[in-house]
């Protein structure tokens, strides 16, 4: 029920932004009982995927959701002037079919509830100016 609210939150607007506090942990740090291991998870090796995703099922058009993941988050925090000079490029594969694993995150951290999950859509190489 919360995933579904969230889904309708999103379409109708009243989110404004999507983003993700990545937080990898390494395994000892949750390789304990639940209320006890520090919160966390690695996002930014399924994030665009998750988008995809998103995109596929039709929630958003491709330009909608890029907006929603970056400039409507840099506006939230009141970034915008900052971020408006600067750019990067990201070189995705939206139709790249793979596995979250522990191999194929490259994330220091391993710790995600998609492990064993079959994802399309890959983020191939980021280029920072």
């Amino acid at each position: 029920q919360d995933k579904e609210l969230l889904r309708q939150g999103l379409k109708q607007g009243v989110i404004d932004a999507i983003c993700t506090h990545h937080e990898p942990l390494s395994s000892s740090a949750k390789m304990a009982p639940f209320a006890e291991t520090q919160p966390g998870i690695t996002a930014f090796d399924t994030y665009v995927a998750l988008g995809i995703q998103l995109i596929n099922e039709g929630l958003f058009e491709p330009l909608e959701w890029v907006t929603k993941v970056t400039s409507a988050p840099a506006q939230v925090a009141n970034m915008t002037a900052r971020w408006q000079a600067e750019a990067g490029w990201v070189l995705v594969d939206p139709e790249l079919s793979w596995t979250v694993s522990k191999d194929t995150i490259l994330s220091q951290g391993k710790n995600t509830p998609l492990l064993g999950q079959k994802l399309t859509g890959k983020v191939l190489q980021t280029f920072a100016v």
